[in-house]
């Protein structure tokens, strides 16, 4: 389980420190799709950033299965241990191939059967040989999912993953997303929620404040 307890966020503009969020607190159980929706420059990004502690807040802490993760030593162990991230850039590595691409989240030999078994079974079987620019755009955010989920992650985090994409392959990648994330939570920022699954948990962050 992700706790999240009373995170605010600021930004100083100028002469003036400007709010983001305040004392957002936020449960990820296992399992859940939590949707985190706002209209832009609402902070949703800079919240699952927080979450995921990729950055820090100005104030409150986050804790996974009761063990305080936000601002330790550990940090950086944890995260990698635990978290898978996909973002709406795919930043795929240009001179490898997609099966390379895949496999530099987790460079062990033993790793290189699950990698491929998973870019078949996301339709990518035919690809892994090829490098990101032969790819189409749903095609290269395929191998992005496959690049978080071939480590096992606990929970999933994914930034505005389909914003880049028409409806119709947005739509089939959040269904990708779910059907490899079963022992997974996924925590996932949008600015469409016509593509999110029906038993997503919906959180809306909106003037500083997140709504659940």
């Amino acid at each position: 389980m992700l706790k999240a307890e009373n995170l605010s966020l600021s930004y100083q503009d100028g002469r003036t420190r400007r709010l983001i969020f305040s004392n957002v607190s936020l449960t990820v159980e296992e399992g859940d799709f939590v949707a985190i929706l706002g209209p832009s420059g609402s902070g949703k990004s800079s919240l699952l950033y927080i979450l995921s502690t990729l950055r820090a807040a100005d104030s409150g802490r986050i804790s996974l299965n009761d063990v305080v993760i936000s601002d330790t030593k550990k940090t950086c162990e944890i995260r990698y241990q635990n978290f898978g991230f996909i973002f709406q850039q795919h930043f795929l590595i240009p001179h490898l191939s997609v099966l390379e691409n895949v496999m530099a989240a987790d460079y062990r030999v033993k790793r290189r059967k699950e990698a491929i078994e998973l870019l078949e079974q996301l339709g990518l079987g035919d690809h892994i040989r090829k490098r990101p620019h032969e790819l189409s755009g749903g095609e290269r955010q395929r191998v992005a999912i496959a690049r978080a989920l071939v480590k096992k992650p606990r929970i999933i985090f994914a930034d505005e993953p389909t914003a880049s994409l028409d409806g119709k392959t947005a739509g089939e990648i959040i269904k990708l997303l779910t059907a490899h994330c079963k022992d997974a939570s996924i925590v996932c920022t949008t600015h469409d929620p016509a593509i999110l699954p029906k038993t997503c948990k919906v959180a809306h962050l909106t003037d500083g404040n997140l709504l659940l």
